[in-house]
């Protein structure tokens, strides 16, 4: 009773104790990452497909989406700054920075879902949100 008390025990120890290496934890941040930015890539092209007759807004959500990339960019410099670049970080700055920008992309996909939804007629600042009319 002993030995199957211990042997139970010893098992069960060892897989809550599993580590990751700092390889695998990044390998899992980048595939997680890459799932956010799919998604937000699936929601822009619903938007795109919705307010296709409305060109000015396309093409002002392009512009958005252009610069909103670069704010995700800076957000992650300006996190991680320093003469050596993410060198200077070491072995974590892949998955760091892969975290940060599946925040900032999940953050977006909340705004741009704004598109997506019914317009409201109860409040005049909603701008474009539901204009899928023709320009």
């Amino acid at each position: 009773m002993k030995k199957l008390l211990t042997f139970l025990l010893l098992g069960l120890s060892t897989s809550i104790t599993y580590a990751q290496s700092q390889r695998e934890m990044t390998q899992e941040s980048d595939k997680s990452y890459k799932k956010a930015d799919k998604e937000l890539t699936l929601v822009i092209n619903k938007i795109a497909a919705k307010y296709a007759k409305n060109t000015v807004f396309i093409k002002a959500l392009r512009e958005s989406q252009s610069l909103w990339i670069k704010f995700r960019s800076a957000e992650i410099n300006m996190m991680f700054p320093g003469a050596n670049g993410p060198k200077f970080y070491g072995s974590a700055y892949s998955m760091c920075a892969n975290d940060i920008a599946e925040k900032i992309t999940k953050k977006r996909i909340t705004e741009l879902n704004k598109w997506l939804k019914p317009a409201s007629n109860e409040d005049i600042c909603t701008g474009s949100i539901g204009d899928t009319a023709a320009d």
